[in-house]
């Protein structure tokens, strides 16, 4: 059984992340150039180094991207309510889809963090316009027919 990693450990391997994730970025454009710190081309050829590149930043912007709701798993949906003016909070955009510790009020602007990733609420959605009454038979235009 998978052993489940605590916020604070979570928190511990952000910068491991990102160090391992600014690492990738600059092998990245090393290999871009073509060039080692030796002045000399990456073992294999130009083309490979290329490869190599490419699959490198896949893996840096795999790292770096944030995960969203649906590719977590993780994530509460609860109430939030900003802790100085008691607004509702609600989350649009990106956030709405987005697990997120760091909320802002959008009424007085007030940012606080909240433990586990959160989502406020979503916006809620446009009420869908009732459908016009079936038109009446008896008005309307009869096709004339030809008798030939």
């Amino acid at each position: 059984m998978a052993k489940e990693t605590s916020s604070s450990e979570r928190n511990l391997a952000m910068p491991a992340i990102g160090a391992v994730a600014h690492a990738a970025r600059r092998l990245v454009h090393i290999f871009r150039q073509g060039i080692t710190r030796s002045g000399s081309l990456a073992s294999g050829s130009e083309r490979e180094a290329v490869e190599l590149a490419s699959e490198i930043g896949a893996w840096a912007s795999a790292v770096r991207t944030p995960k969203t709701a649906s590719s977590a798993g993780e994530g509460l949906w609860a109430p939030l309510f900003c802790p100085r003016c008691k607004d509702r909070h609600v989350d649009e955009g990106l956030w709405a889809r987005r697990p997120h510790h760091t909320h802002l009020c959008l009424a007085c602007g007030f940012k606080w963090r909240v433990e586990p990733y959160t989502f406020g609420e979503a916006p809620p959605k446009p009420e869908p316009k009732p459908e016009p009454p079936p038109a009446d038979s008896s008005h309307a235009p009869q096709a004339e027919v030809e008798n030939s």
